[in-house]
């Protein structure tokens, strides 16, 4: 996938960041095209290979129709994820590139950490995800991170009365 300067991007195990130069370096003899992305949250600058964006998962932000389905994902899903599974497997789903699996994944540690005390890395994934999908979700619909925090509360809150 071929991205534009200044264009945001979504890298699963880093959150939301931006294009901010396109640079062709030499390595071990080779021409390659590099991605220089910027990521504010953590306030790094990561230099990725065009030809291996897709097989880092990096992608374009979401539209505003796939947010809406986001967000009936936050507020429906009721399916359970095998806790043996997020635990061996946490690497991958920080790999996966599809904002739906991590809102089912993030409801899913939500409802759960409403429960009970959730281990540590299910408290780290469920962290890193919120901020993941706050990000995205400001970014897609063009509003304030606090706009898009307070939309995902909202739904959470109300998906509890229902």
């Amino acid at each position: 996938m071929a991205f534009l300067l200044n264009q945001s991007v979504v890298y699963p195990m880093h959150g939301v960041g931006t294009i901010k130069d396109i640079k062709t370096k030499e390595f071990n003899g080779e021409i390659i095209d590099y991605y220089e992305i910027h990521f504010p949250f953590s306030d790094m600058i990561f230099m990725v290979p065009v030809a291996k964006v897709d097989d880092f998962g990096i992608r374009a932000l979401v539209s505003r129709e796939k947010v809406e389905e986001v967000f009936e994902i936050i507020k429906d899903f009721e399916g359970q994820i095998d806790s043996k599974k997020i635990k061996d497997g946490g690497h991958e789903f920080y790999k996966k590139s599809d904002i739906l699996d991590t809102a089912k994944l993030y409801k899913f540690l939500y409802k759960k950490s409403t429960q009970k005390e959730l281990p540590f890395y299910e408290k780290r994934i469920l962290n890193d995800f919120e901020l993941i999908l706050e990000h995205e979700i400001s970014l897609a619909l063009q509003i304030s991170f606090d706009e898009a925090k307070k939309k995902i509360k909202n739904i959470l809150v109300d998906s509890k009365k229902a």
